[in-house]
C-alpha cells in the first residue's frame, strides 16, 4: 500500500487484501474500512496522509482516521492540518527522533496534533 500512498493522492490500488477478521491483531473492525477516511504511514520522518476511499481495506502499515460521531469538520480539512507545512515543522521539532532507520510515525503523537476549535455557529469564524 505504502508505494501508492502519497501526500493528498492515492494511486489506484493493484494489490488485494484478504480480509479475515479473526487473523487481524486488532480485531479488524471491517466497518472501519466500509467508510471514506484518512489514511496516514506509519513510516517516515512526518506524517504523510491522504483520503482512502470507502472499501478500500489495507493492511497494517498505515493509520486510519475517521469520525466516529458527526461533526461539522470534514476529514478534507483534517487532512489538510495533518499535511500542513506548519505540522510538519512542529512534528520534526516535537516527534522526530532522529533515526535514520525505521522512522516510525507513532498513535500517541497523531492525537497531540492540534485541531483549531471552530465554533460553527459564528458566521465569521466558520468562514475563514
Amino acid at each position: 500500500m505504502l508505494e501508492i500512498f502519497y501526500r493528498y493522492h492515492l494511486l489506484e490500488p493493484t494489490e488485494f487484501v484478504y480480509f479475515h477478521s479473526e487473523a487481524i491483531k486488532s480485531g479488524g473492525n471491517e466497518s472501519v474500512y466500509r467508510q471514506t477516511r484518512i489514511g496516514i504511514r506509519q513510516i517516515g520522518q512526518v506524517p504523510i496522509a491522504t483520503i482512502i476511499p470507502k472499501d478500500i481495506f489495507a493492511l497494517n502499515t498505515m493509520y486510519n482516521v475517521y469520525l466516529k460521531e458527526h461533526t461539522d469538520y470534514s476529514l478534507n480539512f483534517l487532512l489538510a492540518i495533518i499535511n500542513s507545512k506548519v505540522n510538519q515543522f512542529v512534528w520534526q521539532k516535537m516527534h522526530f527522533d532522529e533515526k535514520k532507520t525505521f522512522l516510525k510515525i507513532k498513535k500517541e503523537a497523531i492525537l497531540s496534533i492540534p485541531i483549531p476549535i471552530i465554533d460553527f455557529a459564528n458566521h465569521i469564524e466558520k468562514d475563514r
